[in-house]
């Protein structure tokens, strides 16, 4: 609930996903720095961020943040176990 109405407030939320990808993958990359050169981890990284946000904006009114939030959850939970 928390999360949505933070979202509802935030001024600008298209293409939000495009402007906090980069900020994400630093932070991810200044703990496993051996990651940039993995190519297939770096599409899979932009896949999570830009699917997850374009999933829940497109899903939460119909079916409610706590729903979205927990199958998105349940995805990323999967997601960690693919390996390329």
């Amino acid at each position: 609930e928390a999360i949505g109405r933070l979202y509802d407030e935030m001024p600008d939320v298209e293409g939000i996903a495009i402007r906090i990808e980069p900020g994400i993958k630093e932070h991810i990359f200044k703990g496993n720095p051996q990651a940039m050169s993995d190519a297939a981890f770096r599409v899979l990284l932009s896949y999570q961020i830009q699917g997850s946000y374009y999933a829940y904006s497109q899903n939460r009114k119909e079916l409610g943040d706590e729903k979205v939030l927990d199958i998105l959850d349940q995805i990323a939970s999967h997601m960690r176990m693919f390996r390329i």
